[in-house]
């Protein structure tokens, strides 16, 4: 038999574990509830290689999206109100800080991407009439239903592109 305080030592590093293993998995899921999977950020490094990252930050750099099957439910054109937004604080508020809600700056994919409602997960392409072929790379407040925000750099464009009812098409 292991002496009592070797015995304490078991028990107590067994109890920490499974308290952060816990913590761990349930932080995990809170951050990649939604995202899990369907967004890939890709660095170009000076090798001519690629980095993925799986945490913290993103590295500055140029980002690619690879694109993710549309959900079954969106693998038709669907007719979509879509209006359109800048990274300026009249556009996203206490969010304008040039990241966007899944996790990579606003210079991912050339800028060029759109705000959907959450049932299209991040990473779906949108083929957008007037605007291009695009992954949905963030969410938006008044975003829910039948309406899509595209992103653009300046509020001129932005405003620029008023709302307009559109067919969109999940690719």
């Amino acid at each position: 038999m292991k002496p009592f305080a070797e015995q304490c030592f078991v028990y107590t590093l067994i109890a920490v574990t499974c308290v952060t293993v816990t913590w761990f998995a349930r932080r995990t899921r809170a951050i990649t509830k939604e995202a899990a999977g369907a967004i890939v950020p890709i660095m170009a490094m000076p090798s001519g290689g690629l980095a993925h990252y799986a945490a913290g930050p993103p590295p500055t750099g140029s980002f690619l999206v690879a694109p993710v099957a549309s959900p079954p439910a969106f693998q038709r054109a669907l007719l979509f109100r879509v209006t359109a937004y800048c990274p300026c604080e009249i556009c996203c508020g206490k969010w304008a800080d040039g990241v966007t809600a899944s996790g990579l700056p606003v210079t991912a994919n050339g800028s060029k991407f759109c705000a959907a409602p959450q049932e299209i997960p991040f990473g779906t392409m949108l083929d957008i009439p007037g605007y291009g072929r695009v992954p949905v790379l963030d969410r938006g407040g008044a975003i829910a239903g039948n309406r899509i925000d595209v992103f653009y750099e300046t509020h001129a464009e932005a405003k620029r592109w008023g709302v307009q009812w559109l067919t969109v098409k999940g690719i």
